[in-house]
């Protein structure tokens, strides 16, 4: 999970990108959950990250 979070951060465009394009390519049933499960980590990395900044300041 932690891998994914730092993949997210670095990489966020290049990876949406990639999943739309495997989304595109073959629509099964895996490739909507891969994509829903990084839409969850990435909105989850930045609901913490929001939450951190408004305790700092």
């Amino acid at each position: 999970m932690f891998f994914i979070i730092i993949i997210v951060k670095s990489h966020k465009q290049v990876l949406i990108k990639t999943i739309l394009q495997d989304l595109l390519k073959d629509k099964t049933q895996l490739s909507f959950l891969w994509f829903y499960l990084y839409l969850l980590t990435i909105f989850i990395f930045y609901n913490k990250e929001n939450i951190r900044s408004k305790i700092l300041n």
